[in-house]
């Protein structure tokens, strides 16, 4: 047999097994669809189970929770939920809030504007970035994220009546971060075309690399966190810096427009957590404004006041003329506040090994709680987390309880834990510690939340937790006496 009649037989050899490998490999990807579409994308503990109506995915249309006709929705997707590095089923830490019509993201891995375009949820429509830190895997998908909203927004201003202006996206985070966003821009010849986009520093911090507390003063040496480089300024880009609080926080307001009636200003507070040295982290508490009262029609009408525009103006606390301007009529006479509504509270808490005295008061009663669980295993493994500035899920479940959450959500998941029995793990060992305070629940990534207007069924009472639960059991570890050591839980760990 010649060479050609060799060759021919090992060709013929080769595509059969090439032929074989592409068989198998499909019906492998056929199984698995058919596994996936019998299977629930997420599973419900039996105590989770009042959760059922509220719990969805932003994925996929099959689970999603129909919106609010009056524009109130309140709701939370977890687009990414992984720790240090993607896997397969989680990216890093991402986590998109939306309250009255306003989308906030807070922090942006790798990847985030992949799993935006994977959702339902529009580039456009964020207005506003909270960075926790500046560890990479919460900061690494930050530029091209602004691009993307940038061209969202060009798109959004050529629909709209005023295109001059375009979007305006504010960013908020440590010291540092519009240098990073700087140069990242100007490095990588980007451009920025449209709208505004405007980085806030909150300075002041303990961990603030160049401020010094005694003095309260910045200090002089160049730090490249603080240092302004003017060849990296960009056109649309500005800076502005947000001071500490004496109470160890940082206040602003985000503004909402739900509706053409509906508009107002969602209070967000931070303050400061232990991380490791070095790095400012941040937690972040956003809550909406007080419920507008209601009109009482009966006294309004009775008063001759019918029912329009002046009801708008009786809600907000602003007196007005009678319908046949005889007399005025004043809020009090005819609003009526339901008791049953209060603000709701979503609180997120970055990396840590343990919270500051301020954060603890900030996340007080809230109906969200997301808090970081990076780490799970035996209690060596515990003891590493706090060395390395990270929580373990009896941490999460213990600082829910001490905070009264009504639903703690953990996120910043080890890519060692697979969703499904991993996660089940996770929750579990959150409840030794949680001494049925709050439902519990390890996030994935698409999971998507609803919190209802009235908040979630509180597991305990006030009263029932005053032995276990309130700010008198909190040790005194406020912004101001935080330092650059190890948490104070490690130091018995190194004895």
């Amino acid at each position: 047999m010649g060479r050609s009649g060799i060759f021919k037989i090992a060709l013929r050899q080769t595509l059969r097994s090439h032929q074989t490998l592409l068989t198998n490999f499909t019906q492998r990807i056929t199984t698995n669809r058919a596994g996936r579409s019998q299977k629930r994308w997420y599973t419900l503990s039996q105590e989770n189970l009042p959760l059922s109506p509220y719990i969805g995915d932003c994925k996929t249309n099959r689970n999603a929770i129909p919106s609010s006709k009056d524009g109130t929705d309140f709701k939370i997707c977890f687009l990414g939920t992984g720790a240090g590095v993607p896997s397969r089923q989680r990216i890093c830490s991402a986590t998109l809030l939306q309250m009255h019509g306003t989308s906030i993201l807070l922090d942006a891995a790798e990847g985030v504007q992949r799993q935006i375009m994977h959702s339902s949820i529009t580039l456009s429509s964020i207005s506003h970035i909270f960075i926790t830190h500046l560890h990479g895997d919460h900061i690494f998908g930050l530029p091209g994220l602004i691009l993307g909203i940038q061209l969202a927004s060009q798109s959004y201003s050529k629909s709209s009546s005023d295109r001059s202006e375009g979007l305006t996206l504010k960013i908020y985070g440590p010291p540092g971060i519009y240098n990073y966003v700087a140069m990242s821009l100007r490095l990588s010849m980007s451009r920025l075309f449209s709208g505004k986009i405007i980085v806030t520093e909150l300075l002041g911090g303990h961990a603030d690399p160049g401020f010094n507390q005694k003095s309260g003063r910045h200090n002089n040496y160049r730090d490249p966190r603080h240092t302004h480089y003017k060849e990296m300024s960009r056109r649309n880009l500005y800076r502005e810096a947000l001071k500490q609080n004496k109470d160890g926080t940082w206040t602003f307001q985000v503004p909402f427009t739900a509706g053409p009636s509906t508009e107002g200003l969602l209070s967000v507070s931070a303050a400061e957590v232990r991380h490791v040295n070095d790095v400012m982290t941040f937690g972040y508490v956003i809550q909406e404004p007080e419920p507008e009262p209601n009109i009482i029609v009966e006294k309004a009408r009775a008063l001759g006041v019918e029912p329009g525009r002046k009801y708008r103006l009786l809600k907000k606390g602003i007196p007005v003329e009678s319908d046949d301007g005889s007399k005025t009529v004043l809020p009090e006479q005819v609003l009526s506040k339901d008791m049953n509504r209060k603000e709701r509270k979503f609180a997120l808490i970055g990396d840590n090994c343990q919270l500051s005295r301020a954060m603890y008061q900030l996340c007080q009663d809230c109906d969200v709680l997301v808090h970081e669980a990076t780490l799970i295993g035996s209690e060596s493994l515990h003891e590493e987390a706090i060395l390395r500035g990270h929580s373990t899920p009896e941490t999460a479940g213990s600082v829910a309880k001490d905070v009264n959450a009504s639903l703690l959500v953990m996120n910043h998941i080890s890519a060692k834990i697979d969703p499904g029995t991993g996660s089940e793990e996770v929750e579990n060992s959150a409840k030794e510690t949680n001494d049925n305070t709050s439902y519990i629940v390890a996030a994935e990534d698409f999971m998507e939340l609803l919190l209802p207007k009235n908040g979630y069924e509180r597991k305990a009472s006030p009263l029932e937790l005053a032995d276990t639960c309130g700010i008198t059991n909190i040790p005194d570890i406020s912004s101001n006496n935080l330092d650059n050591e190890s948490c104070s839980l490690s130091e018995s760990v190194k004895e």
